[in-house]
């Protein structure tokens, strides 16, 4: 799993000892604890749940947070995480993230003190599962299509409605649901486990992310303190493209492999890569329009300092 030579954009350079630290204890983690992990578990499509409250132990949970617990580096080194994470499995990554940069995330900036207190910690250290339910059946991740409708009554909310491909939101600890009040605004609300009005359900048989467990979910008249409703949408780019560039690194790292070991049904290396250039779409092998993912890194550092805002 060797990825100096991977380092088609110069990245190395640009980060500081720290972000090198972080990524490096992340990639031991990956080859010493999940590699052995990742075949069984994908062809059983089962996730490994020992490894929940390892990542916890890792600080890999919102580890740009400094409170918490949490370890308090920068937002490039938590990409790096993310990034060695996806290279193993997206389920993996997924599993961190989601976790991390939008359960935290949306409890430790809009939570109230109370949540914070009773619900930060155990998420953090991965004793407790969180989940974030955006994404719905019939309009994806689009807020603005959004059915699951949020009523209030008296000193409560009504939910109901769906969601799809929820991660863990059928053993998730606490939920943070997206709906529309009664005036079509997007709000969060942190539901609870055994909320009445709530079930989940796994999706079985599917073909990719196959190692994550995730559901789909429904509200049924299912009723929630108001005091609930304090969350707003965390987004977090340089993860996401940090997420991509560890995909695309396992990928090419996997394919040179192949073709370095000799024949496929008595092709040559290079007529393997030309195959798998074919099969990617003609795409390139070797990546062009080099500046993109240095980017990703500026912008990182960029991130929690005075003068820039995500919102």
């Amino acid at each position: 799993m060797t990825t100096t030579s991977l380092d088609y954009y110069g990245i190395e350079e640009l980060l500081t000892d720290e972000e090198r630290a972080a990524r490096d204890r992340a990639r031991r983690f990956v080859q010493e604890e999940v590699l052995s992990e990742i075949v069984p578990c994908h062809r059983a499509g089962k996730f490994p749940e020992h490894l929940t409250p390892r990542i916890g132990a890792l600080g890999f949970y919102a580890p740009y947070l400094k409170e918490h617990g949490c370890a308090g580096v920068s937002y490039t080194a938590y990409g790096l995480i993310m990034q060695e994470l996806e290279r193993v499995d997206s389920g993996l990554r997924s599993l961190a993230s989601v976790q991390g940069a939008l359960a935290i995330q949306a409890i430790d900036s809009f939570g109230s003190p109370e949540q914070q207190a009773r619900w930060l910690p155990g998420l953090v250290s991965g004793e407790r599962v969180g989940c974030f339910a955006l994404t719905e059946h019939g309009h994806g991740s689009d807020p603005g299509g959004m059915e699951t409708r949020a009523r209030r009554d008296g000193d409560h909310y009504v939910l109901n409605g769906s969601k799809c491909w929820i991660g863990n939101a059928s053993i998730a600890d606490v939920k943070v649901v997206w709906a529309k009040d009664d005036d079509g605004r997007v709000g969060g609300f942190v539901v609870e486990k055994d909320a009445p009005g709530f079930r989940a359900q796994d999706i079985e048989g599917k073909f990719s992310l196959r190692m994550s467990r995730t559901s789909e979910c429904w509200f049924e008249n299912c009723r929630i303190p108001s005091e609930a409703s304090n969350c707003r949408l965390p987004i977090s780019p340089t993860k996401i493209c940090l997420d991509g560039a560890g995909n695309y690194q396992s990928t090419i790292a996997g394919a040179a492999s192949h073709a370095s070991h000799g024949s496929r049904r008595g092709a040559s290396g290079a007529n393997f890569a030309g195959e798998t250039q074919q099969c990617m779409g003609g795409a390139p092998m070797r990546p062009q329009g080099t500046r993109h993912p240095r980017r990703c890194g500026n912008h990182g550092s960029l991130l929690g300092h005075p003068a820039f805002d995500e919102s």
